[in-house]
């Protein structure tokens, strides 16, 4: 569980950062930007609102899939149970699609910002989640990633790391 909610904080913390800059640089305007405040005219590129959803709803996707072991055959009393699993796995991601299309729709954001927060969103629950998790059709894709140690008495600093099993494998 701890990976999990490691890499799901990266990956909104550091999508959060990006976005704020990103605001802050570009300076887009808004769709009704006479009726805005002086502080929130030009904050309109990247959308926040759809990067958070789509990093944080992106990640929860990917552990769903990465929990219902989509590279195994599941059945179910004879029934092929494999696309099911898909389809409730990728939901979160499906909501996350449909908060960014409420940015666009409200006439908060333009279409351009939403798709960029959401990319942006992804990339980062992606970058964070494979960086801890195996590929989603590995036999042991819900399972995290051994960490990486050096091995202090025998490895020089400057050694190439060392693969140690995960406890659940002993």
């Amino acid at each position: 569980v701890s990976s999990r909610l490691e890499s799901f904080a990266f990956a909104s913390v550091t999508v959060v950062s990006v976005v704020d800059c990103l605001k802050r640089y570009v300076g887009y305007w808004r769709p009704y930007f006479y009726d805005q405040p002086d502080n929130d005219k030009f904050r309109s590129f990247p959308s926040g609102h759809a990067a958070s959803s789509a990093a944080a709803l992106g990640h929860a996707s990917l552990c769903l899939l990465g929990a219902a072991n989509c590279g195994k055959p599941c059945c179910l009393r004879g029934f092929d149970i494999g696309p099911l699993k898909l389809v409730a796995a990728l939901l979160p991601a499906l909501l996350a699609a449909w908060i960014a299309s409420t940015r666009v729709v409200d006439h908060d954001h333009h279409p351009a910002d939403v798709v960029a927060g959401s990319l942006l969103g992804l990339a980062f629950a992606a970058l964070f989640y494979f960086r801890y998790f195996p590929d989603i059709y590995h036999p042991d894709s819900h399972l995290p990633r051994p960490p990486f140690l050096r091995d202090a008495h025998d490895a020089p600093p400057d050694a190439p790391l060392v693969d140690v099993p995960h406890p659940a494998a002993c």
